[in-house]
This record gives structure tokens, C-alpha cells and sequence, in this order.
């Protein structure tokens, strides 16, 4: 296993007998003269659900947690409590999803009105006015069919929708404008 210079340094600062008193004083000197050995405070500032929640967010660290030979069994008041959480969870999750097939929801249709013939007569598609796409495209298009005055009309429409390339549209007019006096 390749271990990284943390986790080589982790694995030596908690290899040693914490029940010999005299080298846990020492560990404990050494861990206030040198403050940042954060990772000899580990146990001292998380207790072992808090360090069972940090662990879980990666695998390296899962691992970590599994090889920790500080932390006694006594300490932990059920060392299955995670399996079975997981298990239970996916009871739940299980559960959840034969429920909702079970009530298979569906999204309902939109009825139709009574005044259906109503709203037909109040839609008039002969009174709509056809405005052509004002695109830079179908400018380029009009211009090559030799429609110069649609061109122009659809390079205004662009010059004052998009402002900044004002001076590009510009040049454009003036190109189609000088086709047309020649």
C-alpha cells in the first residue's frame, strides 16, 4: 500500500501504548509544544461519531477510521450501528419506492373548457402581420438573393438590437449601399 508522507505521519504518531502513563505525558507535552501536529489532536477534538462522519466522506478516509487502533470497542456503545443503519436506510429507501409505484401518480390532463367554441372565435389568424426573422443570417441571405433593401431594413432592426456591434452593421448598410449605386 502506497501511503502518502500524512498518512505515514499519522500511522507513526499513533502507534504507541496509550496506557503507559509515562509516554502518554510525553505524547501529551509534545502535543502542546507543537501545535501543528493537527493530526495528534484527532482524537482529542472529535469524539467517534464525529470522526465516523468525517471518515465517511471519503473512501482514503473510511480506510483511516478502519485502521485506527486507539479507539476501543468499549468506547463505541453498538459497533454494528453503522451496518445497520445502512441496512435500515435501504429498508426505507426499499419501502418507498413500492409505495410510489404502488400509487403510480401521474400528472393529470388539462380539461378542456365549455367555451372551447369561444375561445376559436376570438382567434383570428388572418389578422396577423408576418415579420420576417431579424437575424444576421437571413441578411447575409437577402443580400445574395440581391433583396438590397430588406438587407438594409434587417441590419437597422440588428444595429439597434444588439448595440455593440453597431459599427459592424454599420459597415454592412454601407457595403449593400454602395452595390446598390453601382
Amino acid at each position: 500500500m502506497n501511503l502518502e508522507k500524512a498518512q505515514k505521519l499519522w500511522f507513526l504518531l499513533h502507534r504507541f501504548d496509550r496506557s503507559n502513563r509515562a509516554d502518554l505525558a510525553i505524547f501529551t507535552a509534545d502535543k502542546e509544544r507543537y501545535p501543528f501536529f493537527y493530526l495528534l489532536h484527532w482524537n482529542d477534538k472529535n469524539n467517534v461519531s464525529q470522526q465516523r462522519k468525517i471518515a465517511l466522506k471519503s473512501n482514503s478516509r473510511l480506510n483511516y477510521f478502519n485502521s485506527i487502533r486507539d479507539i476501543e470497542m468499549t468506547e463505541l456503545e453498538n459497533p454494528f450501528e453503522l451496518d445497520f443503519k445502512l441496512e435500515n436506510s435501504n429498508e426505507v429507501q426499499a419501502q418507498l419506492i413500492e409505495d410510489f409505484l404502488l400509487k403510480m401518480p401521474t400528472i393529470t390532463k388539462i380539461k378542456k373548457s365549455s367555451n372551447e367554441s369561444e375561445l376559436k372565435d376570438e382567434v383570428d389568424f388572418s389578422k396577423v402581420i408576418y415579420q420576417p426573422p431579424t437575424t444576421e443570417s437571413y441578411a447575409i441571405i437577402l443580400e445574395k438573393q440581391g433583396k438590397f433593401d430588406l438587407a438594409i431594413k434587417v441590419y437597422e432592426k440588428l444595429s439597434l438590437a444588439k448595440p455593440e456591434k453597431r459599427l459592424y452593421f454599420a459597415s454592412r448598410i454601407a457595403e449593400i449601399a454602395f452595390k446598390i449605386n453601382n
